[in-house]
């Protein structure tokens, strides 16, 4: 009996030493929304000073770090198709320290996200740690609409995954949405695996 309750406490150790091997310390402000009508671009810089680019068009986003060996990276918005506004959220962590950025595509007047995403670097080279596909399988309706809301919750980047909900017989159709939750999820950094998990909260 005793061994066991030594084990299961191990295992708990181990679980709490990953689960929280990274703090989430603030988010930076968001960078101009990209608009889809025309090339737009905008560039930020990496701890070491190298330029970063994200470029804009009507239907997708390409980001392009300004140095040799790394590979464009393309992410398309989800099924509100062409015409997508991009969003840039600088993310800042401690224990490790990784550069991240959360990228959200949103359209309509109400800001619905058809795509979101975390890059990050890993030994020099750029990563999609966590994708829309990723917050499909935890319940996000792309296609509802709906709308991600991410926000830092002690420490842990938290999101709540919502959908939208129109109500006709409002007389007011301002007054006519709601977003119900769906589930609320935390991105945690894996520091045996070097990666992002994904778990329900």
């Amino acid at each position: 009996m005793w061994k066991k309750v030594v084990f299961l406490f191990s295992m708990f150790m181990c679980i709490a030493s990953f689960t929280f091997a990274m703090t989430i310390t603030g988010m930076g402000q968001a960078y101009h929304p990209i608009s889809p009508y025309a090339r737009n671009t905008t560039t930020i810089t990496n701890l070491e000073g190298k330029k970063l680019n994200f470029v804009g068009n009507d239907s997708y986003l390409t980001f392009t770090p300004n140095n040799q060996g790394n590979k464009k990276i393309v992410l398309y918005p989800y099924g509100h198709g062409r015409g997508a506004m991009w969003m840039i959220h600088e993310i800042y962590t401690d224990d490790p320290t990784i550069r991240l950025w959360s990228v959200e595509a949103f359209s309509g007047s109400k800001g619905f996200t058809c795509g979101y995403w975390i890059l990050g670097e890993k030994k020099g080279q750029y990563q999609v740690y966590v994708s829309t596909d990723h917050l499909i399988s935890y319940g996000y309706q792309i296609k509802g609409p709906g709308k991600v809301k991410a926000k830092i919750v002690n420490g842990r980047y938290v999101m709540e995954l919502r959908h939208a909900n129109f109500d006709y017989s409002q007389p007011d159709i301002a007054h006519a949405l709601t977003l119900p939750l769906d589930n609320t999820i935390v991105i945690d950094w894996d520091s045996e695996a070097q990666w992002f998990s994904i778990g329900e909260i």
